[in-house]
């Protein structure tokens, strides 16, 4: 049964009770009543424990009303009617969307910021009219006057029903025009500190104090010089976050639209001047501090954050100011009151939009005082929080998952943890109490919560937000925080029918690394760049929060140092990214792994960076390449033989040795890499194993294909032999 005609069914039910009042003894009266429970059971309703309880209230009223043959309990049944639908409106304004908005969206699925906010306001007004009307019909049932009880509830309370409705369609547009006024005067006026003591602290640069005052004048001044210059976009990147906000606010509040860049490396400024030829610098301009008149804040701001595309490309992703606040009320109406007046500090970097809004926009627009520049690693957020002092910490995964949350537990300031930029590990999440996990993106802004008390919970989504998935399982987002109002993101979801929904991975080759997403294509197109590197391949093993490279090296580059071409390689994208995008660790390869059909083989590429589990994959038993050699008819390959080589153990407790029957495979290993051996070899001539291989040592091995189709193969470190021989093959060529 559909909503409109489970609807429909309830009122035919209510005006037929009405007239049983009159009609039926009070016994038969539990019988429409039991109709009436069985209607509501089996109509949509949204997750309430009031919602469930409704229909078993109906029938345990319809069961008292037939064995006390009572009339006046049979007139209780519109306060539980009301009691049903307070509930639902109610639930929907907690765990959204509203429910005037669920209606509103049947008519323009593409509702506006504004439109969301006031189908809040309009559900707020039906929970009050739900909450007199039931108490209405409880104070008519009380009287027991028949006649005055069905003169409310079967026509008085309609009539106020449908006033109610064609009153608020007819005088909606001067209600969201004055809405719209209120709500964008509001969040322009807390930015700039509206509502506060001129000498309250806004922020703090550093130790040292910013008030509400000396923020405003800075913003205006330089707004005010803003508004008259002619370029309509502006580039606002600063490594001073007091300084990004100013820029930042002087130019959203000029309504001109302001570009963020992803970071402030050298590279990416020069990216950002050449996509954006026409943007001038707002940190480029110089302002004085003198009094700015005849300016005042507009609304028609926009704001662009660059984000790694799933093609390489770095995008540009737009949203509007007011869009960005509106979220950030959403963001205060489910989690002001836990806040407090708890002061906003944090790790993430401000040109991230998590940061942007978490960091400045949300405490600006809420008259919440915060750090303005981001604090640099576990040890300055521990050293803020023993400083005293309510907190709320705006946080990466990474950062939880590595500071010890016992060092946090007794600080009672610590009013809530947020976490966003990538899944949080339960047993993490566990161990910090549940934090707010927030899940979004640059293109969608905030989508969803979600609290991990208990382990497994479900993600919920904010005020407003609706979501819904094709037929690949893939996420689609409905969002007055997006300017397109839809967006399909590249995740795989499960979705319940509580509204709730689960991640299962991503379905693109976008990862997040330290909270931070990238553009896995866009890295392997930096590095092949490279003068020596023909392909590569990132990878991000399961589990880990970094990065790993496969490399293959140009044929045409004979000589090759690996430990030399991975640090060029990690500095070619530290010129671009930020540090932690760099693989920690590279493979390099003579070819990448692919199936018969050409395609890369995920699965063995993962397993060159698994960590040694049982059965032990082949990849993990192989040696670190260093570099290698190629010419004069042999090969020579340096070598580091690490100590987490699965053939250490038990080989020997206490003094591990390299086991011999390692260097005879990889002696076949290499062969088949660079000389195209098949690794078909009958038996070992030669043998001599002169000394023992221990973990870390480098060893230099030389191959060399003898006419007969033997492999001579020899071992050394520092000078001295380790092992030798030579591998027969099992099929000897002919001599002719």
């Amino acid at each position: 049964m559909n909503t409109r005609a489970g609807a429909a069914l309830t009122f035919i039910l209510s005006l037929a009770l009405v007239a049983s009042v009159f009609l039926l003894p009070a016994r038969w009266l539990a019988l429409p009543l039991l109709a009436l429970a069985g209607t509501i059971a089996v109509a949509p309703r949204s997750s309430t424990g009031l919602e469930r309880v409704a229909p078993f209230l109906m029938a345990g009223l319809a069961a008292l009303v037939w064995f006390s043959e009572s009339r006046r309990l049979a007139m209780l049944y519109p306060v539980i009617i009301n009691l049903s639908l307070y509930g639902f409106f109610w639930y929907s304004l907690r765990a959204g969307p509203s429910a005037i908005e669920r209606l509103a969206r049947l008519e323009n699925p593409q509702l506006p910021p504004e439109g969301v906010g006031y189908t809040r306001v309009l559900t707020q007004v039906w929970c009050w009219f739900f909450v007199f009307n039931g108490a209405c019909a409880a104070l008519t049932a009380w009287w027991g006057e028949p006649k005055i009880w069905a003169f409310y509830n079967g026509f008085l309370a309609y009539i106020l029903i449908g006033s109610l409705v064609f009153g608020e369609r007819f005088a909606r547009p001067r209600l969201l025009a004055c809405y719209r006024r209120r709500t964008v005067g509001r969040g322009l006026e807390g930015l700039l500190g509206g509502g506060r003591a001129p000498g309250s602290t806004v922020c703090f640069r550093g130790n040292v104090a910013v008030t509400v005052e000396q923020f405003r004048t800075e913003v205006s001044a330089k707004a005010a010089l803003l508004a008259n210059l002619s370029p309509t976009s502006w580039v606002v990147s600063s490594p001073d976050a007091y300084q990004f906000t100013t820029d930042l606010l002087a130019v959203c509040l000029t309504g001109k639209h302001a570009i963020i860049p992803q970071n402030d490396q050298a590279a990416t400024l020069a990216y950002v001047r050449g996509r954006h030829p026409e943007a001038a610098w707002a940190a480029e301009l110089g302002v004085t501090a003198a009094a700015s008149r005849g300016w005042s804040p507009r609304a028609g701001g926009t704001v662009s954050f660059h984000t790694s595309g799933s093609s390489g490309e770095p995008k540009c992703i737009t949203h509007d100011l007011a869009a960005l606040l509106l979220e950030a009320a959403a963001l205060e109406e489910l989690f002001g009151v836990q806040l407090g007046s708890a002061q906003v500090i944090g790790t993430v970097p401000h040109h991230f939009i998590y940061g942007s809004i978490f960091r400045i926009l949300w405490p600006l627009q809420a008259g919440r005082t915060f750090q303005a520049e981001p604090l640099a690693d576990g040890y300055a957020v521990l050293e803020r929080l023993r400083g005293g002092g309510d907190f709320a910490l705006v946080s990466s995964p990474s950062l939880l998952e590595r500071l010890p949350a016992e060092d946090v537990r007794g600080l009672a300031g610590l009013r809530a943890v947020f976490s966003s930029g990538s899944l949080l590990r339960t047993e993490v999440a566990l161990r910090w109490a549940g934090p707010i996990e927030v899940y979004g993106s640059t293109e969608t802004s905030g989508i969803a919560w979600r609290r991990q008390e208990f382990g497994g919970e479900g993600w919920r989504t904010l005020p407003g937000v609706t979501v819904a998935c094709d037929e690949d399982g893939r996420l689609r987002v409905s969002s007055p925080y997006v300017a397109q109002g839809c967006e399909f993101t590249g995740d795989a979801v499960r979705l319940h029918l509580d509204g709730t929904f689960d991640l299962l991975g991503r379905l693109d080759r976008i990862a997040k690394v330290e909270g931070r997403r990238v553009s896995l294509p866009e890295l392997e197109a930096l590095l092949e760049a490279h003068p020596d590197v023909e392909r590569c391949v990132l990878v991000q093993p399961a589990g880990a929060s970094r990065l790993a490279g496969a490399v293959v090296v140009r044929a045409s580059a004979h000589q090759v140092d690996y430990q030399a071409l991975s640090v060029d390689l990690r500095a070619r994208l530290c010129a671009r990214h930020d540090a932690v995008v760099a693989p920690r660790r590279w493979k390099f390869l003579p070819a990448l792994p692919v199936d018969t059909r050409g395609k890369l083989e995920q699965r063995r590429l993962s397993a060159l960076f698994e960590p040694v589990a049982k059965p032990i994959p082949a990849e993990s038993c192989w040696p670190q390449l260093l570099r290698h050699s190629v010419g004069g008819g042999e090969v020579v390959v340096w070598l580091l033989v690490s100590a987490e080589l699965p053939y250490f153990e038990g080989h020997f407790p206490g003094m591990p040795i390299l086991p011999g029957v390692a260097l005879l495979s990889w002696a076949k290993l290499f062969d088949g890499w660079f000389l195209g051996g098949g690794g078909d070899y009958l038996a070992v001539d030669n043998l001599k194993f002169n000394a023992a291989v221990y973990p870390g040592e480098r060893l230099e091995l030389t191959l060399t294909r003898t006419v007969d189709g033997a492999l001579r193969f020899r071992y050394e470190s520092e000078g001295k032999p380790k092992a030798s021989g030579i591998l027969v093959p099992a099929c000897p060529p002919h001599a002719i």
